[in-house]
């Protein structure tokens, strides 16, 4: 089955999922997060994030 191609705020939307599940499980003990899992993820998540403030409100001056 051939998926279709996520928009930008679908593959933010998942990512950050994704993310959230990963830090729920560890915060549980029922995962164990390397260091180096932690920092992809964190930087999963600043993309995530950077894809859907580009498409939201112009920012405010003095939080760039």
């Amino acid at each position: 089955m051939i998926m279709p191609e996520l928009s930008r705020l679908e593959w933010a939307r998942m990512n950050l999922d994704q993310v959230r599940t990963q830090l729920l499980a560890a915060a549980c003990g029922t995962r164990f997060l390397t260091p180096e899992q932690l920092e992809c993820a964190a930087g999963n998540s600043k993309r995530a994030c950077g894809s859907t403030t580009r498409r939201s409100a112009p920012r405010c001056p003095t939080h760039p």
